[in-house]
């Protein structure tokens, strides 16, 4: 069935508000197209990632996204997400895409250097279930401590107990790792040098959830840390800045083999050459979101900014200077970008209608002859339904249903945001419609003629087309309205929370997790001085928080005690504050069910005897 206009990326794409824009590019791969999609930030590659494996569940989708860490910032991007990024590189420098795929990212992303891809085909290991695993270059057994010294070269770390991405640990013949790219981490057992088993765990409960025959270990980060990369640094590093940067606090690191806070930013220094995102996908064409070109604008001014910044106040800290890499060292030139976006080479998306081929008159006729040709689409703003009852427009998008039906035709989609939220409105809409009038579906080849449909399909606003009418939640029931609470100290409180810290003790941190307090210090931060509490989490992160803040912090057991530090920026402490949550749901929804069964029970009424 047509929804849109046929387009392809030979030419601009108009017409293509967000929900025709992902139907658009669906209809470009089911054609047999592989190509780039860069979207504006996350959030847009997100929504087009989601949407796009709604409409076609089995479409293949790749994911780039930026790094989580400001140009020239004194801090390194997130594992996991490094992790995504790995595993990308990784699939694609493999060449192995024999179905056509769609390969979402960012403006950020994508103006990024990145390793070549020599570095990921030739440093990944693949180890099955019952066999020895060799060593590509030597040809060597790897048993568990082979197998460690190589993950420590590929920049693991070695910890106790296995809970991030990147993180291995060896106990005796066994050895548990947390490759990039996976969703849980592994338990290799070994039988001397053989790997006798493989199996999944949680890295929360330790307990294995399930037999692996086959895992791959690809590179944790972008760049390994041995003999040769180490001299690469070295020599690099005092060539660009001197031989008085043998002081600085990262080229220690470094020669000592051990990473740093925001070594990331140094990243061309320990490979021969970089490469650009569009080299692991030579040939596919490349899809601009709609106002790209601006946000490409802004990007290349905040990289220009702060690098600016960084020379002009990098050594305003004695004791840990920061001497940034040139521009284009890290990031693609402008003209090289200008080529990956050039017209005839890139296609643009716009949200907007292109002008009729009607011109009223001469001003008109002048702006459409000026204006860039490309492709309609047909997506067209869906006409804005009123809130006639309350804050729903429930009873006009039932007259709208009843309209369509008995003119035009064309099928009408609700887009909800969750399976409830579509009960809920089937619910609302059983009134005017009847029981049955909605029909759930899960892909768009469901759709018949004159239909009225509902999927989880989370889009801001509707829009409608020659062939479809799709209307979005926020359309019928408004924007929703997200106040977070937030739970400030008393003042009177304030200094006896400080004092009853003693260096040492453990504490919990809101969002970070669980660190150690290392006693009070200060920060000169914009021209002025702030107390701030010196906290340590594992790898020797530091974070220094404003005494003002010091609700975000609690006491975690009883002085003296032993706990694992959670890593900062990691994910662990998130997803243990998910799975407290989701059991009391369990809990609440269990308590519920008691009251109401209490409050239904009924028994024959005792009456006392006399006396």
């Amino acid at each position: 069935m047509k929804f849109i206009n046929k387009v392809n990326l030979s030419s601009d794409i108009w017409g293509a508000p967000d929900g025709v824009a992902s139907l658009a590019l669906l209809q470009v791969a089911q054609a047999g197209k592989s190509f780039v999609y860069v979207a504006r930030d996350d959030v847009r590659m997100n929504l087009m990632g989601d949407s796009l494996a709604r409409l076609s569940p089995d479409l293949r989708l790749l994911d780039f996204p930026a790094w989580d860490c400001l140009p020239f910032d004194r801090l390194s991007p997130q594992g996991g997400l490094v992790g995504r990024r790995i595993e990308t590189l990784a699939q694609l420098a493999a060449g192995q895409e024999t179905v056509p795929t769609i390969l979402l990212t960012t403006i950020n992303a994508i103006l990024q250097r990145v390793p070549p891809k020599s570095y990921f085909t030739d440093s990944s290991l693949v180890i099955a279930a019952g066999q020895a695993t060799r060593d590509g270059e030597t040809g060597q057994a790897l048993g568990p401590a082979a197998l460690a010294d190589y993950l420590a070269g590929q920049a693991y770390l070695r910890t106790d107990t296995v809970r991030e991405t990147g993180e291995f640990a060896v106990r005796g013949g066994i050895l548990d790792v947390f490759p990039p790219g996976q969703l849980s981490p592994a338990r290799l057992d070994f039988f001397g040098d053989d790997v006798e088993t493989i199996r999944s765990f949680d890295p929360a409960t330790q307990r294995s959830t399930g037999a692996i025959d086959r895992l791959i270990l690809r590179p944790v980060a972008e760049f390994m840390m041995n003999e040769a990369t180490i001299a690469r640094f070295r020599t690099g590093y005092l060539a660009l800045f001197g031989a008085t940067a043998s002081r600085d606090a990262l080229y220690e690191s470094v020669s000592a083999g051990r990473s740093h806070p925001g070594i990331e930013h140094w990243l061309p220094l320990f490979h021969d050459k970089m490469a650009s995102l569009t080299d692991y996908c030579a040939g596919w064409p490349v899809v601009l979101d709609h106002e790209g070109d601006a946000a490409i604008a802004a990007r290349y001014a905040q990289i220009n900014d702060f690098h600016a910044a960084r020379l002009a106040h990098g050594n305003d800290d004695a004791a840990s200077p920061y001497r940034p890499l040139a521009v284009d060292k890290l990031y693609l030139a402008e003209a090289e970008t200008e080529q990956v976006f050039a017209n005839g080479k890139a296609c643009r998306l716009f949200a907007f209608a292109p002008l009729s081929d009607k011109a009223d008159g001469p001003s008109q006729a002048k702006d459409r002859a000026s204006a860039p040709q490309g492709q309609d689409a047909g997506g067209r703003a869906a006409n804005r339904l009123g809130k006639v009852e309350g804050n729903s427009a429930v009873p006009e998008l039932a007259g709208l249903v009843t309209a369509e039906r008995n003119a035009r035709k064309r099928p009408i989609i609700v887009g909800c945001s969750s399976p409830g939220a579509a009960s809920r409105l089937a619910d609302l809409l059983a009134a005017y419609l009847g029981a049955a009038a909605l029909q759930p579906i899960t892909a768009m080849d469901e759709l018949a003629p004159g239909g009225f449909y509902v999927m989880q399909w989370p889009l801001e606003t509707g829009f409608q087309t020659d062939h479809l009418i799709v209307v979005s939640e926020p359309d019928i029931f408004g924007q929703r309205l997200s106040r977070p609470q937030s739970k400030r100290a008393k003042g009177d409180d304030f200094l006896r929370e400080v004092s009853a810290l003693e260096t040492g003790d453990l504490v919990v941190h809101a969002e970070h997790g669980i660190g150690r307090y290392e006693g009070l210090t200060i920060i000169n931060s914009a021209g002025g001085d702030h107390d701030c509490l010196h906290l340590v989490y594992a790898g020797g992160d530091k974070l220094y928080l404003p005494v003002e803040n010091i609700e975000l912090l609690s006491r975690y057991g009883s002085a003296g005690g032993e706990a694992q530090l959670d890593r900062l920026g990691g994910a662990a402490w998130q997803a243990r504050g998910a799975r407290v949550k989701g059991r009391g749901r369990v809990m609440a929804e269990q308590l519920i069910k008691i009251a109401a069964t209490r409050y239904k029970a009924r028994a024959e009424p005792f009456i006392a005897g006399d006396g």
